[in-house]
């Protein structure tokens, strides 16, 4: 866990937004927590009523596993920090464009919508800013 914190995560107070792929049953969606704005948006292009109570649970499992990461005082700069209790933030599903059932593409979703492409190679998985300093880290 030490190495995932010096090498892929920043401290909460210039966090922005985390990036959460999730991965259900050989399918892909996305999670993204807006700190500043105490939200939660669930991305997916491939919605299906059958996997949605499964993937309900996945994004909860995740909210879970952060709100616990986030109590640890290696993410915070100050002695007496706010935490951010994640699974009090705002849910949102937003409507998106929906791939064909049939395609085997992979969909990224991001701030323009849908980019289709056969090859991820990055995703983000968090992201912090602050006046001094900007940094995203990635993994594979």
């Amino acid at each position: 866990m030490e190495y995932i914190k010096t090498n892929f995560m920043g401290k909460v107070e210039d966090l922005s937004k985390i990036y959460v792929p999730i991965n259900v049953k050989d399918h892909w969606f996305l999670v993204v927590v807006k700190k500043s704005r105490g939200l939660i948006t669930y991305l997916d292009s491939l919605k299906c009523s059958k996997q949605r109570h499964e993937r309900m649970k996945a994004i909860y499992d995740v909210i879970s596993f952060l709100e616990n990461l986030l109590l640890d005082d290696w993410f915070y700069q100050s002695d007496n920090p706010e935490r951010p209790m994640v699974s009090k933030f705002k849910f949102q599903e937003p409507e998106v464009p929906q791939q064909d059932a049939q395609s085997y593409t992979t969909s990224i979703l991001g701030g323009q919508g849908i980019h289709q492409s056969k090859d991820v190679h990055r995703l983000c998985v968090w992201t912090s800013q602050s006046k001094e300093r900007r940094h995203s880290k990635t993994c594979y």
